[in-house]
This record gives C-alpha cells, structure tokens and sequence, in this order.
C-alpha cells in the first residue's frame, strides 16, 4: 500500500477551517482597531493618493 502525498479535504474540515479564519479574523479587526483609526489598506491609498 503506498500513502499519496495529497489528502482529501473533508466537507467536515473546511468548514471547521472557515469558522477558525472568520473568528481569528473578528478578533485580528478588533485587536487592530484598538491602536490604529484606519486599515492598512486605507493607510497605505491615503500615502499613495496624496
């Protein structure tokens, strides 16, 4: 019997997967909000805008 390198992703996993990254997201956003008034995206138009 030879092991493949590649997995199957269960339906199970990736939405497990995607609950984890909404959460962590939620709380990265709040983390973030605490010490800067804007995001890093609008920071870096409002440099390059002018």
């Amino acid at each position: 019997m030879k092991l493949s390198s590649t997995r199957v992703i269960g339906l199970d996993f990736a939405i497990l997967y995607a609950i984890g990254f909404f959460l962590f997201s939620i709380v990265l956003t709040l983390v973030w909000r605490r010490w800067f008034e804007r995001g890093p995206l609008e920071s870096f138009m409002r440099k390059i805008s002018g």
